[in-house]
Formats: structure tokens, sequence, C-alpha cells
């Protein structure tokens, strides 16, 4: 005979709260609990991590089987019965708990045969409040089952010590939250804003992110890590007045290594008004500051070739090219943006076996690149 519990959470299967979007909670559920087992799995031991993956396959097998025959399908109550009994041997374990929780509302109505759902819920993010994998599932059976305010509530939490998890999950969310009340899960911190502009930028939402990052700029002016963004952000897409507003070129930045590609942007701004011996000093300054990583000798080098510098520029692109062995970001990608510029630099100068051997190693680097193979072909015909 099915237990107490089960019955009182069996109900009309699908239903959902007014905001959710047809077809969603059961990618959500296995999204947040893959999610759950792979990062838990890597914070335990290796007989715990067999246990971790046991109970992730279980319950995909026991959601499936929901979706596919329903809740009261005897092989899903007795999943569903495993699981709780486990739970008994071991009542303290969160992210078994949330697991339980979770499959719980995909058998729910919602309203009160939510109500073990949440209880499991509430009670894991209670023994792991501060645990990415178990307050995540949580706070969506949460808001599943109508407990938005509390939902709401760990994800603002989360963004205090997991900014980025936090965001992710507030649009994983976002079919089941009211839209009007989602801003209310970010907090008032620069860290929580930016990490929330950034997802926002992800999900294809680029004026809803540009708003958020510059507001929180606006707030807090000394967030240096914000004002990199939007930095980067205007460099990406040659809008120097923008830059030039980001980092007057009267003002002061503080020299530190985090602030070295803050300067190479400004030399770059200087260098876009005319001022070639400040561009310098700034490049100067980036170059020293940086310990010549290679993200800032590529902006350094444009810098320098807009103040009419090539060799400068040369020689910061082949200084990147020789850092990027060294550096944690060494790719045939960044490679190639280096390449690119160099070999069009050989081009500008009027050096076709320099600028030939450049686009070539551009191939190897990026062997789709349509502007390298094609001046492969034009230099070749040239011969040499």
């Amino acid at each position: 005979m099915a237990s107490p519990e089960l019955k009182l959470v069996r109900g009309t299967h699908g239903a959902s709260p007014p905001h959710a979007s047809h077809g969603r909670g059961p990618a959500v559920v296995l999204g947040l609990l893959t999610l759950g087992s792979l990062v838990t799995a890597t914070l335990l031991g290796a007989d715990r991590a067999r246990a971790v993956s046991r109970l992730q396959e279980t319950a995909q097998e026991t959601l499936f089987r929901i979706l596919e025959r329903g809740p009261d399908d005897a092989e899903v109550l007795a999943s569903l019965e495993g699981i709780r009994i486990d739970m008994g041997r071991r009542p303290l374990d969160a992210f078994l708990r949330v697991v339980y929780a979770a499959l719980l509302v995909e058998m729910s109505s919602g309203g009160a045969d939510c109500g073990a759902a949440t209880f499991h819920a509430r009670r894991a993010s209670e023994l792991a409040p501060v645990t990415v994998p178990v307050v995540g599932p949580a706070s969506m059976v949460l808001v599943r089952c109508g407990e938005e305010s509390r939902g709401l509530g760990l994800i603002r939490e989360m963004f205090g010590y997991e900014p980025e998890s936090a965001a992710r999950l507030l649009t994983t969310l976002g079919g089941f939250i009211d839209p009007e009340r989602a801003k209310d899960a970010v907090p008032a911190e620069p860290e929580a804003w930016l990490a929330w502009s950034r997802e926002l930028r992800e999900q294809g939402r680029a004026q809803e992110s540009e708003r958020w990052a510059f507001e929180g700029h606006r707030r807090w002016p000394d967030h240096l890590e914000t004002l990199q963004e939007l930095a980067t952000r205007a460099a990406s897409r040659n809008d120097w007045v923008a830059l030039g507003s980001l980092l007057p070129l009267d003002g002061e930045l503080p020299e530190r290594r985090e602030t070295a590609i803050l300067y190479a942007y400004r030399a770059r701004v200087r260098a876009e008004a005319g001022d070639a011996a400040g561009a310098h000093r700034d490049v100067e300054t980036a170059t020293r500051l940086s310990e010549h990583h290679s993200a800032v000798l590529l902006q350094a080098g444009d810098a320098l070739l807009v103040s009419g510098d090539n060799d400068g520029a040369r020689r910061a692109w082949r200084r990147a090219l020789f850092e990027l062995s060294s550096e944690s970001d060494d790719s045939p990608r960044s490679r190639s943006r280096v390449l690119v510029r160099l070999a069009r630099l050989e081009d500008a100068d009027g050096e076709p076996a320099d600028a030939l051997r450049a686009w070539r190693e551009v191939l190897t680097q990026e062997p789709g690149n349509a502007e390298a193979r094609k001046r492969v072909g034009e230099l070749d015909v040239l011969g040499p």
C-alpha cells in the first residue's frame, strides 16, 4: 500500500503555476538535478560520488516514468518509496532530500498537494544553506508549488555567495516566476548586478543587460569589475566615444594588475583622439601592470597601430604570441586573433612574403578563416 505521504502529493499530472511555460517543468528538474549530482560528486569521496550517481540515475528514470506513465504507475511509486527509505536512513543528506522533493513536485497538482515537496525542499535548504546543488532544486520546488517569495529568497541569498549560479538559476526558473518580481531576487550589490547583467546578455537580452550594467556602474563607480565589463563591451563594438566616457582622459586609474586592460583600452581612446604620446604612456603602464599578458598586449598593439607606430604594434603582437604559450587561454582562436592582425600589418607595410607566412599560420590555427584563404590564394599567385 502506498504511504500517506505519496498519496498526499498525487494529483492531476501536468498542472502548473500561472507563470509556468507548458512542458518546461521536467526539463528544469532534469537540468537542476543533473547539475546537483555533478557538482556534489566532485566534492565527495569515491563511494559517496557513486551513490550520488546512482541517485541521479534513479531520479531521471523516475521522472521519465512519470512523464510516460503518469504518477500512479507502480514503478514510479516504488522508486519514490525507495528514495524515501534511503532518506530515512540518511535524514541529514540534503541532496537526497531535495531530489525527493523535486520528484514529488512533478507528481503534484499544486496547492495543498505540494505540502510534502515544499517541506523537504525547505529542510534541504536549511541543512545545506550555501550549497548550490541543493539550493537550486529547492528553489525550483518552492516556486513551482506557489511559494514564490521563499524561492526567490533562496536565489537572492545565493547571489551573496555564488552570483553566477544564482543568475543562471533565475533565468532557468523564469517561466515559473512573475516577470515583475524576478528582479527582486537580485540584491543591491555590485557583484549581483554584474552577474545578472552578464546572464541577460547570454540570454540575448542585450538592452536589459546594458541597463543593469550601466546602472550598476552609476551606483558603484569604484567597482572595477563592472567598469571592466562595460569597457570591454564598448571596445568590442568599436565605440570609442562610449569608452572615452567610461575612461576619461583626465581621470585617474588605480595601478593594479586587474586594471591593466583599462589602461590598454584608454590607450586606444587616446590614439583615436590623436594623442600618440599619451597612448604610448598608457600602453607602457598596461604592459607593466599585466606582466605582458596576451590579452593586454593585443589591445596595446591595436592602440599603437592607430597611433601610427607599426613597429610597436608588431612587437606587441609578437610578444602576445609568445606569452600565449604559457597562459591558460592559449587556443587556436586566441592565436588566430593575433596572427590576423600581424598578417594585415604585413600586407599594409607591403611585405608579401611575411604576409603570406602569417596568413598561412592563421589557417593552421583557424582553417575556416575566409580572409586567410583568400589572401593565401592571392599571394601565392604573386609568387616569391
